[in-house]
């Protein structure tokens, strides 16, 4: 899901749509029209699912894609360690099946790194659904 925003409501810290992945910006400058053409806003964002750095130019006046959020509550019911190899390296993934709090729905969630040494079985967790990604974000203490 998504709604479209006048350039000029983006603030930092909020969130874009490009290219069909989310962002959240983490810096948007303001540029004044010059004799012949519009302001520009340079915006720069990180991606909200993987850690992709965009840096886009919009002219003053045009409308941009914004997601829209959900913040859910889950529980871990187990974590599953998964060793992939990638270029004759070896990158261990955790994936843990979680349980939403209000829907009791289970289903997998990949662990970030930041998150990798914090989980564990019974503990809970924030998730973001963003467009129809589900994106384990903080532990709940």
């Amino acid at each position: 899901m998504k709604k479209v925003v006048d350039v000029s409501k983006i603030k930092k810290g909020g969130y874009i749509m490009h290219d069909n992945e989310a962002y959240r910006v983490i810096d948007i400058t303001h540029s004044k029209a010059g004799k012949h053409g519009h302001g520009k806003y340079r915006i720069d964002a990180v991606s909200v699912i993987g850690s992709k750095k965009i840096s886009i130019v919009v002219s003053s006046g045009h409308k941009i894609d914004v997601p829209k959020i959900e913040k859910h509550n889950a529980q871990i019911l187990t974590i599953e360690e998964k060793v992939e190899t990638i270029n004759n390296k070896k990158i261990v993934k955790k994936i843990a099946n979680v349980m939403d709090l209000d829907s009791y729905e289970t289903f997998d969630l990949e662990v970030p790194e930041e998150l990798m040494n914090e989980v564990k079985e019974g503990d809970k967790v924030m998730y973001w659904t963003v467009l129809d990604a589900k994106v384990m974000k903080q532990k709940i203490k």
